[in-house]
């Protein structure tokens, strides 16, 4: 595996992570990859991440579910390019 060896890990320990990451709902496999849940990171208008979001195959478990309390939000800028805190 490419990416253990650029990391420094073992196989064992990335498929291992990667498994844990996939069963906490983090990321999800498609096909031979896999890919993180684009309401992590998506940064673009509310159609396209609902677009993103709905790609997510059913099943995948949800990470927000069950009140986490190691899962933060953070609000990001509105339209206008300002944050709840101001200026981005």
């Amino acid at each position: 595996m490419k990416f253990a060896a650029q990391v420094g890990m073992s196989q064992a320990s990335v498929s291992r992570a990667l498994k844990q990451l996939a069963a906490e709902g983090f990321i999800y496999p498609d096909g031979r990859n896999w890919r993180l849940r684009p309401d992590f990171v998506f940064n673009g208008n509310g159609v396209a991440q609902g677009q993103a979001v709905q790609s997510i195959p059913g099943g995948t478990p949800d990470p927000y579910t069950g009140g986490r309390a190691d899962l933060k939000i953070v609000d990001g800028p509105d339209q206008s390019g300002e944050s709840e805190g101001g200026q981005v």
